[in-house]
């Protein structure tokens, strides 16, 4: 797994035959992308976070102790993969979908939720419409094949940066050296969208990897 991880990396491309995996190589996948995980964790640890820590470069306080409850176990990856993993197979399905969910987290914090969950679903429904012209949805399709690696790497650098809302104290100089911050959820976001594009049920897997690595790390907060 490990050379064709980089290898696809190095040069991400659509994938229009993804591998199809029956179960055991299913259970055996998730199984080894995780223990890929946690030894760049390991890794990263001593050559990036250390040294930054040392330099009093990270941000001390975090925002607050997350418990272990679905919301952050089921919700949180369900809807982080369905933006950011999701659109990586292009439909305007997959697109809309991706769109509204982000369009309901975001309203979600000035509207109720009856509110922001109307308005993901008639953006979610667009697609079944014929509310976009021919064109325009061509126009869609040629530009996404054109720069899929831009789309690729992007959605996997808003996916870490993202996750700077975890902490408080922010500086100019954090946000500068915020890709080593967090460079283990950068690296997280190369994982789940090398298994997205390449495999058949990709965002099953990312969903999966993703609500057991956010166990593996808040289970000891929680436990002790």
């Amino acid at each position: 797994m490990i050379k064709p991880f980089i290898t696809y990396l190095k040069n991400p491309k659509y994938v229009y035959s993804p591998v199809s995996l029956n179960f055991p190589r299913s259970v055996a996948f998730i199984g080894i992308s995780l223990w890929v995980y946690l030894i760049f964790i390991v890794i990263s640890s001593i050559f990036v976070i250390l040294p930054i820590y040392l330099l009093d470069l990270i941000p001390t306080k975090i925002t607050k102790v997350y418990p272990l409850t679905f919301n952050i176990l089921i919700l949180v990856p369900l809807y982080e993969e369905l933006i950011f993993r999701l659109p990586l197979r292009f439909s305007y399905r997959n697109l809309f979908i991706a769109i509204a969910t982000l369009v309901v987290l975001l309203m979600n914090r000035s509207f109720n939720l009856y509110i922001s969950l109307g308005s993901g679903l008639l953006i979610a429904y667009i697609p079944f419409t014929k509310i976009l012209h021919t064109d325009i949805l061509n126009k869609i399709q040629n530009y996404y094949f054109k720069y899929y690696k831009a789309i690729f790497y992007s959605l996997i650098l808003i996916f870490g940066l993202g996750h700077l809302f975890n902490f408080d104290n922010l500086n100019f100089v954090h946000l500068l050296i915020s890709p080593l911050i967090l460079i283990n959820q950068v690296f997280m976001g190369f994982l789940l969208s090398y298994a997205r594009v390449n495999y058949k049920h990709g965002l099953l897997y990312c969903f999966i990897i993703h609500a057991f690595i956010n166990f593996i790390f808040l289970a000891p907060k929680n436990l002790f």
